[in-house]
């Protein structure tokens, strides 16, 4: 070691030197540019985090009564507005006769719970396509950055909306067409805009509005 540098070693307050071509040089800043293929993954994250949260305090505790109220849409006499939603449980009733048969389960809770995972995905699918959907729709003002933070905030809310109540399995179908349309309009594509309308208007009645 040279006496110089042996100097500024036993003395914290002498000056470094510095090569002259490392002056020049600065500190990699992260960058604030987040990709949506690198948040869906995120994202991803988050919808099976929010998913499996509900499906311990909603699914396994309220199935008989989701399983009542599915069964009555399924039928025709249940009461407004639920009976008007009828995609969430016509893609679970579907889903579940298939898994019945598929499966051999028998009548009853082991049915009912066939029922209940394919509701489980529907939310796990909505949940995920929707925190894109607004990251995608919050890029049209905001750098990426921001768009992603909201995305997070927007997946966040969602353990607040988990608390009284046991059945609405449309909602996270219908946030999802209201931000696809969004999007849609957003962007100029009016001719997929009014197949969205149509599809939504079987998830909630109020979609056209």
């Amino acid at each position: 070691m040279s006496n110089e540098h042996a100097k500024t070693a036993n003395d914290p307050g002498r000056p470094v030197h510095v090569p002259s071509d490392a002056r020049g040089a600065r500190a990699p800043v992260l960058s604030a540019h987040m990709s949506v293929k690198c948040a869906s993954v995120i994202y991803l994250s988050l919808a099976m985090t929010l998913t499996f949260y509900h499906v311990q305090t909603i699914n396994r505790r309220f199935w008989q009564a989701r399983s009542e109220f599915h069964q009555s849409i399924i039928r025709g006499d249940f009461k407004a507005p639920y009976q008007y939603r009828v995609a969430a449980p016509w893609i679970s009733e579907a889903g579940g006769r298939l898994l019945e048969v598929t499966l051999g389960l028998a009548p009853g809770k082991p049915a009912a719970m066939a029922r209940e995972c394919i509701y489980i995905v529907q939310r796990l699918v909505a949940l995920w396509l929707l925190l894109v959907c607004v990251h995608l729709y919050l890029e049209t003002w905001f750098a990426s950055g921001i768009a992603f933070g909201g995305a997070i905030l927007i997946g966040g809310l969602h353990f607040y909306s988990y608390h009284s109540y046991f059945y609405q399995p449309s909602s996270c179908l219908s946030l999802l067409a209201l931000t696809f349309g969004l999007l849609l309009l957003n962007r100029g594509a009016t001719g997929w805009l009014y197949a969205v309308m149509a599809v939504s208007s079987l998830i909630r009645e109020t979609s056209g509005l």
